[in-house]
């Protein structure tokens, strides 16, 4: 760890260093340019050893062909060293001799000379070209220190964010856990979970005892449960294979079982229990749970319920009347079968919408009756007789009679009401109307005939009338009682 530290503390400013002078002087890129840089050199150096020759009067050294070498040797690698190596030691031996263009009447000083600045030239790019592979070595060993560095400093913080991961998920389990257990210990419902395959109970919570009315064991296998499960009312108890708990377990899915339980207090009710699998991420049950709602109220309700709607509907068969609702929102109407018979229409044949109606109503009745119902809800209640024409054709006459329901805003809601038929109370009316009226025509007659046999008693009796009263006034008079007598 401490020498990776190192590396990492030095190789930036060796990298900063060793790039800056790239930069500052870069190698050459191609070939042509790094064998070209060699004999340029070596060039430009045997002019500047000519010229400095000349100057010195003789006995330069070849030291100064050094630095081509050098040069071409760090810029353009060992093929371009050795050839500015070996133009160098031909330039230098060729063009500085006391003779020029006489490399064959070297002396033997001479000859040392050269063997040695081509040892040294040899010996320089030797160690340039080591320099190099050590340079790129430890680059390369710092490069994979770094990359090791940084792979480890990966691994460390993954594993922390890992650790912080799984330190947040089991907060958040803790959390749901906690959230779940709250639930279950106040949801208005019985809960028990179960491990599978034994079935030993695991958990129960509270509202299981109080609506049983028994204390619930924490059993440890399946065949206990018949110590405290449900109890038929023939008092034969549940085996524990038969209950909905062990059904789950064994990856069946019960919905709303309704069982007739006998709570340990000796009281019936009914209870509804419902239950599943529990399941792992890869499928396998490993439980099951239950829960159990207390339905007795509800069942009694409901049963009442039906009784009181089979007297309403005895009730409205025998008086032929049925119900109604017209929903003022939604323009849906519900009519019982009553009410449908009483429209001549089989049971569930209706249309359930106000048109439907409307399409029953006799047509000369129609626009009164929707005036009359427009009215009534207006009013609040009302009444409405209209006659309706059947399938067949026949006319029936209908008395509908409501209320409105309001919503809370005081806007109306629902119009519910009842349909009677009054067909023969209409007959009824109509026959007696007819008699009464035949009655009042035999009275006229009647007075008429007696208005005329007393018109025509009198006018025979008047004539004797008029003579006896004659008589009686001028009895003596002869001529008198002639004319009487005519």
């Amino acid at each position: 760890m401490y020498s990776v530290t190192n590396a990492r503390l030095w190789y930036p400013l060796m990298r900063l260093s060793y790039g800056k002078f790239l930069r500052t002087f870069p190698r050459a890129s191609s070939r042509l340019a790094r064998y070209g840089m060699a004999i340029i050199s070596s060039g430009v150096m045997l002019i500047v050893c000519l010229f400095l020759n000349q100057a010195l009067s003789g006995s330069l050294p070849l030291t100064l062909f050094i630095i081509p070498v050098v040069m071409s040797a760090w810029f353009g690698g060992i093929g371009p060293g050795l050839l500015a190596t070996l133009l160098s030691g031909l330039a230098s031996e060729y063009f500085l001799t006391e003779e020029y263009f006489s490399p064959f009447r070297l002396d033997t000083a001479d000859w040392e000379r050269l063997t040695l600045f081509l040892i040294t030239s040899g010996l320089v790019n030797w160690l340039i070209l080591m320099m190099r592979a050590a340079r790129q070595e430890v680059e390369a060993r710092a490069r994979d220190a770094v990359q090791r560095q940084i792979e480890l400093e990966a691994q460390i913080a993954e594993r922390e964010r890992a650790r912080a991961e799984r330190e947040r998920l089991i907060a958040e389990i803790e959390t749901e856990r906690a959230r779940l257990n709250a639930i279950i210990e106040h949801i208005p419902a019985g809960v028990i979970l179960a491990e599978a395959p034994s079935g030993r109970i695991v958990m129960v919570n509270p509202q299981v005892e109080r609506i049983l009315g028994r204390p619930v064991v924490l059993s440890p296998d399946i065949e206990s449960y018949r110590e405290w499960l449900a109890y038929e009312v023939s008092e034969r108890p549940v085996e524990g294979r038969e209950s909905v708990l062990a059904m789950t377990l064994q990856g069946e899915v019960v919905a709303g079982k309704e069982i007739l339980y006998h709570r340990g207090d000796g009281a019936k009710a009914w209870i509804r229990v419902s239950g599943a699998p529990i399941r792992d991420a890869c499928g396998k049950i490993v439980g099951g749970v239950d829960l159990i709602t207390d339905i007795d109220e509800e069942k009694r309700a409901s049963e009442t319920l039906r009784i009181n709607q089979e007297r309403l509907n005895l009730a409205q068969k025998a008086s032929q009347a049925g119900s109604f609702e017209w929903n003022l929102r939604t323009n849906a109407v519900i009519w019982s079968e009553e009410t449908e018979a009483i429209f001549g229409l089989a049971p569930g044949s209706f249309g359930s919408s106000y048109e439907d109606w409307t399409r029953c109503v006799h047509p000369e009745d129609l626009s009164r009756a929707e005036q009359e119902l427009r009215r009534a809800i207006v009013d609040g209640e009302g009444a409405s007789e209209y006659r309706v024409v059947w399938p067949d054709g026949s006319v029936r006459w209908i008395q509908a009679r409501g209320k409105v329901f309001f919503d809370e805003a005081g806007e109306p809601l629902r119009w519910i009401g009842i349909n009677m038929d009054v067909t023969e109370r209409k007959r009824m009316e109509e026959s007696l109307r007819r008699q009464t009226e035949a009655l009042q025509e035999a009275d006229r007659r009647k007075n008429e005939f007696l208005s005329i046999l007393a018109h025509e008693l009198r006018n025979p009796l008047a004539p004797i009338s008029n003579a006896i009263q004659i008589l009686t006034l001028r009895g003596d008079d002869p001529a008198l009682v002639a004319q009487t007598k005519k």
